[in-house]
């Protein structure tokens, strides 16, 4: 047996946590600014696993979206979003992923008709919280 194939656990990636930078208001991770709440405006919210620690899951949307709360390396704030590697797994909803120019996955909120919100206004309205544009009918979000 040859020693020159790679297996696939041989080809994964592996990841190191990333270097974060804050200057005045400004975070980055690398070199590229992060949008982290709110809607995202088409350029997309890091979204990316690898990013996120205190992760738990909370519950789906109805159309099969899994939302977590967690927390990004910079941030002692909770947010409640998704996970970008989740929407690359389903492909009816891997067109919100982009991956931005540090590698990193982010998210178009937009694009699932959801938004990313801290998990203080989950609490006070849980999947009214998350409703964003249109894209998706609010009657599949429950």
């Amino acid at each position: 047996m040859s020693n020159d194939k790679i297996t696939s656990s041989q080809s994964r990636r592996t990841y190191e946590k990333p270097t974060v930078v804050q200057r005045s208001n400004l975070l980055a991770v690398t070199a590229e600014p992060l949008a982290i709440s709110g809607s995202s405006s088409g350029g997309g919210n890091v979204s990316d696993r690898r990013l996120k620690t205190h992760v738990r899951a909370l519950e789906k949307t109805a159309n099969g979206i899994q939302l977590y709360a967690f927390r990004y390396f910079w941030s002692e704030q909770t947010f409640v979003g998704v996970m970008a590697q989740d929407l690359l797994d389903q492909p009816e909803f891997a067109h919100a992923v982009i991956v931005g120019k540090n590698d990193f996955y982010r998210v178009n909120y937009d694009a699932l008709g959801l938004r990313m919100v801290t998990l203080e206004e989950w609490e006070a309205t849980p999947m009214a919280a998350i409703a964003g544009p249109a894209q998706v009918p609010l009657a599949a979000i429950s």
